[in-house]
């Protein structure tokens, strides 16, 4: 069973051998507790006792390479894992997760082990990638509904273009007057190519940002035309950026991501969300807590949890890292998108030493991580493990 995720309740602990949950349901997963292990054990649950559900109707997201990859490595061991347990009608102790697969009549286990089959041999129709890699395959499934270019080629080179766009609008400014773009002491062009670089980079990043001015241009005043000035300059290189690598012929990986949003939030959104939900059964974003507004906009466009699209979305995060703005989080997209869904939370710590879990667990009881939505749940050491691992502590080994 799960709680409403919201600042009154606690979520309860997720039960993998439990029922399979459908729908919307939020993890809350600290370091340390699992998470690759249980997303996998989920995928080949749901893989072996869904009929509605094969291979290529997964989509699971992860925000790296490296942790797409392991992230793929770890659910084709788990999925091959319970077929073997099904094939020989026994599990490993660890595994409890594959007990409901063994539960049953004869027909059913068959049933399960038949799935699984399938899904081994299937497995590299699987879609598990990261956000920017599933933006680009749909935009290429979706075809001309998309209004995508499709023919342009991929660039890693989007701070080049940035300070190229940038430049061309300080040397234009210059024609005239840079002041114009001046913000505080420093009124070079320099500085002024600088601050707007910075600027525009914030923009590209969350595209729906209002662009205001840094801090600086408190001390001294400045005048409100200059204000309105930088302000509409950011806007323009913004919008300028993605218009010049268009007529290159490229794409940057911010662009994978804005253009299905306009896809899903334009003209023809509804049969382009239609057509996303056709092909995935079971959507898992892993590392919920870096998503952007736009990003949760997508899933959620495109796989609403509703009575009319009851589409089966998992989100796995740790809200306690959503509100470091160094990673370039979102916390008030994070709390948005999972307020009043049902929601677990992974309750053991398979990394750390007994003495450690102890200590944190006492230090952030009670106590909420800038809202009082984020709460630490208390996590509890695995069994058997070592209750100190430090040594020369207080004189213990």
């Amino acid at each position: 069973m799960t709680t409403a995720h919201d600042s009154s309740s606690v979520p309860t602990t997720l039960d993998l051998a439990g029922p399979l949950h459908r729908g919307r349901l939020v993890v809350e997963a600290s370091a340390g507790t699992g998470k690759t292990y249980s997303l996998s054990a989920l995928v080949a649950r749901h893989l072996a006792e869904r009929d509605d559900l094969a291979a290529a109707n997964l989509l699971v997201v992860t925000f790296t390479r490296a942790a797409a990859a392991e992230l793929r490595d770890r659910t084709r061991r788990a999925i091959v894992t319970a077929r073997d347990a099904l094939r020989s009608g026994e599990r490993s102790e660890s595994d409890l997760w594959i007990q409901p697969l063994l539960d049953g009549t004869a027909v059913q286990v068959a049933e399960r082990r038949s799935r699984l089959e399938a899904a081994v041999t299937s497995f590299d129709d699987a879609t598990i990638t990261t956000i920017h890699g599933f933006c680009q395959q749909a935009l290429r499934q979706l075809g001309l509904r998309s209004g995508a270019a499709l023919g342009s080629e991929m660039t890693e080179g989007g701070n080049l273009l940035v300070e190229e766009v940038c430049r061309d609008l300080v040397v234009a400014e210059l024609l005239d007057d840079v002041s114009r773009l001046s913000l505080g002491k420093d009124s070079g062009p320099s500085s002024a190519l600088e601050k707007l670089v910075g600027a525009v980079k914030k923009v590209l990043g969350n595209p729906d940002a209002v662009v205001v001015p840094p801090p600086s241009v408190t001390k001294p005043v400045v005048a409100p035309e200059v204000l309105d000035r930088w302000s509409a300059t950011v806007n323009a290189a913004a919008a300028a950026g993605p218009r010049r690598r268009a007529a290159r012929g490229e794409m940057g990986y911010d662009d994978l991501v804005n253009g299905l949003f306009e896809a899903l939030t334009g003209p023809d959104g509804g049969s382009v969300a239609a057509a996303l939900r056709d092909r995935y059964a079971l959507v898992m974003v892993d590392e919920f807590q870096d998503t952007d507004p736009r990003q949760w906009q997508i899933f959620s466009t495109a796989f609403p949890c509703t009575r009319e699209a009851p589409s089966d979305l998992i989100t796995v995060g740790d809200p306690k890292q959503a509100i470091y703005r160094f990673r370039g989080a979102d916390v008030h997209a994070y709390l948005t998108a999972v307020a009043g869904q049902d929601a677990a939370y992974l309750g053991t710590n398979y990394r750390s030493d007994a003495d450690l879990i102890a200590a944190t667990n006492a230090l952030l009881e009670g106590h909420a991580l800038g809202d009082e939505r984020i709460v630490a749940s208390p996590v509890e050491p695995r069994e058997g493990a070592p209750r100190r691992t430090l040594s020369g502590v207080d004189g213990e080994p």
